[in-house]
Parts: structure tokens; C-alpha cells; sequence
């Protein structure tokens, strides 16, 4: 406090002395400044001493109760006031639920984002597992047809020898009547003969259909990799695939 007032005073005196220049600066005026400014300080503490006493050794006693809440947050209502008397479970003050909402409602959503998910997942296990016992089927399937590889070849190669037997019998027959025709001309009709030409021709083309078909089953009896067939060998990679994709 003194200095404060030493410093208001001093203050002063630069102002009348040397800013406003109201007052001669001399060895008098500088004299009569410094006595005044120790009496009206002096007068000022004085005062305040017997008006206003303080002490720099008062204690106030009070019981204090700390009151914390678990959670943070900015509060938007205090129901209660000072030297209010307030009974267990009266509401002191109320946090702004907003923020606590907006988490809980994030939370709820991560939930049900995190079960589609599971969902999914399962959803992709099933489907790995249905996959894995289709091409267990398709294996078992592939075996038999394997087995039916050969069967296909005997009928094949049957059929290409039952055409072949139509085939030259009706050679023979169009050979016979053309021959005769060609010996006596009015023994055997033109549209005989042309239906043993015709009928030699379709069986010469069934024969070139049953030639393919035969070729086309050994073939098939014949792609082989590895001493498996081809078609045993993809339902086995396709097996493989689906195992891999579940695990």
C-alpha cells in the first residue's frame, strides 16, 4: 500500500513539475514536495489504520466439502444457492448430456455397424462351407464321369461299327441295282435307284457323325495330367479352392 501511494505521489509531482511545469523545480519547491508527500502519506495510512484496521494474521475457519462429479462436462444449471440447507439426494448442479448422448449414441451405432459385420462374416463362412461340399460333390461327380468316360468310348466305338455295317449294306444294294441297271435299263426304275444312292448317302454321313463321336469320347478318355483326368483334376482344384477360402 505505502508504495503504491509513493508511487501516485510521485507520479504527481512529474506532473506538476515537469509535464504541466505549474510548479519551478528548485532545491525549495523539491524540499517542500518531499514534506508534503511524507505527511499526506503518512495522513492516508494513519487513517486508514483507525477506519479500516487489517491484519495479516486473521484466520477464517469454515468446514469445506469437495465436490467433484465422475464424469466432465459443462455444467447448465445449478437448482441449489449459498447457505442453502440441502438434504442427501437434491441435485447440486446439472452437466449438459449432450456430449454423453452423441458417445452413447456412437456407441450404439459402432454396435450394430460391428453385428451386420459378424453377420456378414457368418454369412461368409456358410457360403465357404456350402462351397466346399458342392465341390466335394462335383469331385464324386467328376470320379463317375470318369468312369463313364470308357462306357462312352464302347458305345461310340459300337455305333461306328454298327453304321459302318448299314453303311456297306447299302452300298451293296445301290451297287447291285445300278449294275443292273446299267445292263438292262428297263429292269430296275430310275427313282429305284436313286433311293439306293440316297439312302447310301445317309448312311455315309451318319457314319462321318459316328467317326466324330468316337473320336470326341477318346479324346476325353484321354486327357490326362498327371495319370488323373482332366475333368477328376479341375473338381479337384475347384475343391481345393473352396478349402482355402473357408479357412
Amino acid at each position: 500500500m505505502i508504495a503504491i501511494l509513493t508511487l501516485i505521489y510521485v507520479g504527481l509531482i512529474w506532473l506538476l513539475f515537469f509535464k504541466l511545469k505549474l510548479i519551478e523545480p528548485n532545491v525549495k519547491s523539491y524540499t517542500a514536495a518531499a514534506i508534503v508527500g511524507v505527511v499526506v502519506i503518512g495522513a492516508i495510512l494513519l487513517a486508514m489504520n483507525l477506519f479500516q484496521p487489517y491484519s495479516t494474521n486473521a484466520v477464517i475457519s469454515q468446514y469445506v466439502v469437495q465436490i467433484a462429479p465422475q464424469v466432465t462436462g459443462q455444467v447448465t444449471a445449478v437448482p441449489v444457492s449459498a447457505n442453502q440447507p440441502i438434504n442427501k439426494g437434491d441435485v447440486l448442479f446439472t452437466i449438459d448430456p449432450a456430449p454423453f448422448q452423441a458417445s452413447v449414441d456412437g456407441l450404439r451405432a459402432a454396435l450394430v455397424q460391428s453385428e451386420q459385420s459378424a453377420k456378414m462374416l457368418q454369412d461368409t463362412v456358410d457360403s465357404a462351407k456350402a462351397n466346399v461340399v458342392n465341390a466335394k460333390a462335383g469331385l464324386v461327380n467328376a470320379h463317375q464321369q470318369v468312369k463313364g468316360l470308357d462306357a462312352n468310348l464302347d458305345a461310340a466305338v459300337a455305333a461306328v461299327e454298327q453304321v459302318t455295317a448299314q453303311r456297306d449294306l447299302a452300298k451293296s444294294e445301290y451297287e447291285r441295282v445300278a449294275a443292273a441297271k446299267l445292263q438292262d435299263p428297263g429292269s430296275v426304275s430310275d427313282a429305284v435307284v436313286d433311293s439306293k444312292r440316297q439312302r447310301l448317302l445317309g448312311y455315309e454321313e451318319a457314319l462321318l457323325q459316328a467317326i466324330a463321336g468316337q473320336v470326341n469320347a477318346q479324346a476325353a478318355v484321354d486327357a490326362v495330367l498327371d495319370g488323373e483326368n482332366t475333368v477328376v483334376v479341375q473338381a479337384e482344384a475347384r475343391l481345393a479352392d473352396a478349402r482355402a477360402t473357408e479357412s
